[in-house]
């Protein structure tokens, strides 16, 4: 059995209003650590809206930490609604 400490009640990534596909939120984290950093990949959503399919758009973005608490993102996602198929968003 694995027993998890949490280190902090703050949450991992909040929103970051500069970036306008994230603002609205962020969650589903996926956590790999390898060669000494801890990688994320997680969903965000921006606050739209959007002429055809209203707020809050999926996007997969993507941060690094050495520490697992303090994170580096990316300014832009790793994967985007780019095709007609995606147009609402992603899912993870």
């Amino acid at each position: 059995m694995i027993k998890l400490k949490r280190l902090s009640d703050k949450p991992v990534l909040m929103p970051k209003a500069e970036n306008e596909w994230e603002r609205a939120a962020v969650f589903n984290t996926a956590a790999i650590y390898d060669n000494g950093l801890f990688h994320l990949i997680y969903r965000a959503t921006d606050i739209g809206p959007h002429a055809k399919y209203g707020k809050y758009t999926s996007r997969l973005g993507y941060a690094v930490s050495k520490d697992g608490i303090n994170f580096m993102r990316l300014d832009k996602p790793v994967m985007s609604n780019e095709t007609e198929q995606e147009l609402r968003g992603l899912e993870d």
